[in-house]
C-alpha cells in the first residue's frame, strides 16, 4: 500500500511539475510573441510615418536638401523593412525602399551634375512620390489585422490579396528602376 501512495503521489508530482513547467513555457512564448509584436507594429508605424512625410512634398519643389532629406528617410525605412520582412517572412518593405533609394540617388547626381532637373527627371520624381503614396495605404492593409477599433493591431499573417497588390507595386518599380539604371548606361 505503502508503495503504491508512493507511486500515486510521485506522479501526481510529475503531472503538475510537468503543468508548470509547459505554463511557463507558454508564458514566455507569450510574452516574446507580444514584445516581437511590439517591435514590428513600431517598425510598420515608423516606415508608414515616414512614407507619410513625403505626401507633404510638393511634386514640383525639389532641391538637394529636399532629396538628402528624402535619402536620410529612406535610409531609416530601409532598417525597419529589414525587420519587418524578416519578423512576417515577407520580401516586400525592403526591395520597396531600396528602390526608392536607387532612384533618390539617380536625382541627386542629375541635379549635382545640372543643377536643375529636366523635365524628365522631374517625372522621375513625380513617380518616386506617388509609388510612396500607393505603397503607404497597401502597408495597412498587409501588416494590420482588419476590423480593430483599439487601435492597430499587426497581423499575425499578412492579408494575402494585399500581399499580392505590394508585390505587383515593388515588381513594377523594379522595373522603373532597371529602366532608369538602363537610361543611365
Amino acid at each position: 500500500m505503502n508503495l503504491f501512495r508512493t507511486t500515486v503521489l510521485l506522479t501526481v508530482a510529475i503531472v503538475i511539475g510537468s503543468f508548470l513547467l509547459w505554463n511557463h513555457e507558454h508564458k514566455q512564448a507569450d510574452y516574446a510573441n507580444a514584445r516581437l509584436g511590439g517591435l514590428v507594429g513600431s517598425a510598420i508605424y515608423q516606415i508608414w510615418h515616414n512614407y507619410d512625410e513625403f505626401a507633404n512634398y510638393p511634386p514640383d519643389d525639389i532641391s538637394v536638401e529636399r532629396l538628402a532629406a528624402m535619402n536620410e528617410k529612406l535610409i531609416a525605412i530601409s532598417a525597419y523593412s529589414q525587420l519587418v520582412d524578416q519578423a512576417k517572412g515577407t520580401n516586400l518593405l525592403l526591395p520597396v525602399s531600396n528602390h526608392l533609394q536607387t532612384i533618390s540617388r539617380y536625382l541627386n547626381s542629375q541635379l549635382s551634375k545640372q543643377q536643375t532637373l529636366s523635365q524628365e527627371d522631374q517625372q522621375v520624381y513625380g513617380y518616386m512620390l506617388q509609388t510612396v503614396a500607393e505603397i503607404e495605404p497597401q502597408i495597412g492593409l498587409v501588416y494590420y489585422a482588419p476590423g480593430v477599433h483599439e487601435g492597430p493591431k499587426v497581423a499575425l499573417k499578412p492579408n494575402r490579396s494585399a500581399v499580392q497588390k505590394m508585390a505587383a507595386t515593388r515588381d513594377r518599380l523594379k522595373d522603373y528602376v532597371v529602366q532608369l539604371n538602363d537610361k543611365k548606361q
